[in-house]
């Protein structure tokens, strides 16, 4: 009976080892689990919990698993398992966990609850995760960190303070993100290296704590500006603090009002300026952000003042013209009586004895052969009564006095 005992304890211990659906081996004295790509949705049964690295990559676990009872646990990988979130308790009891690969999931956030009971761990695989933010401590009682790979992740924003008490920190790979700007973040003298290329560097006044940090710390591939287009394709490490600028924001407000003018620094941190009571001639200024640029502040007059003025220069414009019109018409008067002056000499002028003949001359009744004997007969009469005579008062006259031309 000991002996069949013996067997079948044997027997058992030698299936729980290794399940079928993975590979057992022993390398380095040292128990490897592989199931990888085996469409699980939890973790086998049967495996040795002495093991002390296992990999579970490509499967599909739900969120119900953990990993209690693995106590001897250093390496587990666990990439590309569609992971949305972790279990607060879900590596509970793996103190001597120094490597773990969470390595294209689906996590948004910086699983640090789940982390927490992992104090032994010097390395960890966050690459391809759609993470956006690196909060204040996102690795806080991590203490014994030296590996972080964020890359091909989200990453828009990161905290000054999000590597925090990580002492013994030598390689951080934050490449291929979406930065395009970086804080100034104090690292430890033990830090080895940094990936930082392939993000969208912005090359502007915000890239001044980047262009800083790069000549302290190591950088293994250079990062290279995004934007502007005339820094695209440059060394951020490359430029000087001079050429880095931002455009400037203007606000437009009335005087005797209030302005709160709000800017972020480097830590993400908000500064508010409040002005109150503008006034146009002290407050018209620009003021300086160092992180997000320059605001400027352009102080308008006030409604009431601006209407006055524009009734005060309607009034002086109407002037000129008021001054304008009275010379024209004064011209036109003046026009007027030079040509009243002028006809009424030409009404009360006495006509010359030439004009008349001139006029008898042209007469259907008078021949122009006998023009001369007319004006002598007519030149007494005309000079004893000056009077302008017209062509039917000639004729009548000739008619009345029965006056013989053809003599």
């Amino acid at each position: 009976m000991g002996f069949k005992t013996l067997l079948y304890t044997f027997l058992v211990s030698t299936v729980k080892c290794c399940p079928s659906s993975c590979i057992c081996n022993w390398e380095n004295d040292k128990q490897i689990v592989e199931c990888p790509w085996k469409n699980l949705e939890n973790i086998p049964e049967n495996i040795d919990f002495a093991t002390q690295t296992l990999d579970l990559s490509g499967n599909n676990f739900q969120p119900d698993y953990d990993f209690k009872n693995f106590a001897s646990l250093q390496k587990l990988f666990l990439k590309n398992c569609q992971i949305t979130s972790l279990k607060k308790d879900v590596f509970e009891g793996l103190t001597n966990l120094i490597h773990l690969d969470l390595s294209d999931n689906l996590l948004e956030n910086i699983p640090l609850e789940a982390l927490m009971p992992c104090p032994s761990l010097t390395s960890l695989n966050l690459s391809k995760n759609p993470i956006k933010t690196l909060k204040k401590l996102a690795f806080n009682n991590l203490n014994m960190l030296q590996n972080i790979d964020l890359s091909s992740c989200e990453l828009t924003q990161i905290s000054s303070e999000a590597f925090s008490n990580l002492h013994n920190l030598e390689w951080l790979d934050l490449s291929q993100n979406k930065l395009e700007n970086f804080p100034q973040i104090p690292m430890p003298q033990t830090l080895k290296g940094v990936q930082l290329h392939g993000n969208r560097w912005v090359c502007d006044c915000k890239i001044k704590p980047l262009s800083a940090w790069l000549k302290i710390y190591p950088v293994l591939v250079a990062p290279i500006c995004e934007e502007p287009r005339k820094f695209r394709g440059l060394p951020v490490r490359g430029l000087n603090d001079s050429e880095l600028s931002c455009e400037s924001q203007d606000f437009e407000v009335e005087e005797s009002q209030n302005v709160t003018l709000i800017c972020e620094d480097w830590k993400n941190e908000t500064v508010t300026l409040f002005l109150s009571g503008l006034d146009i001639i002290e407050d018209n200024r620009t003021y300086y952000c160092s992180a997000k640029g320059n605001f400027t502040v352009i102080v308008l007059p006030k409604r009431e003042n601006v209407i006055k003025l524009a009734q005060e220069d309607k009034k002086l414009s109407i002037i000129p013209i008021l001054l304008a019109a009275g010379l024209i018409v004064s011209s036109l008067c003046l026009v007027a009586l030079i040509m009243t002056l002028i006809k009424h000499q030409g009404k009360t002028r006495s006509v010359k004895p030439e004009v008349i003949g001139n006029f008898i001359g042209t007469s259907s009744k008078v021949p122009q052969i006998r023009r001369q004997r007319t004006l002598a007969y007519l030149n007494p009469t005309l000079k004893s009564n000056f009077r302008p005579v017209s062509a039917p008062s000639f004729e009548r006259y000739v008619e009345n006095y029965d006056l013989n031309l053809d003599k």
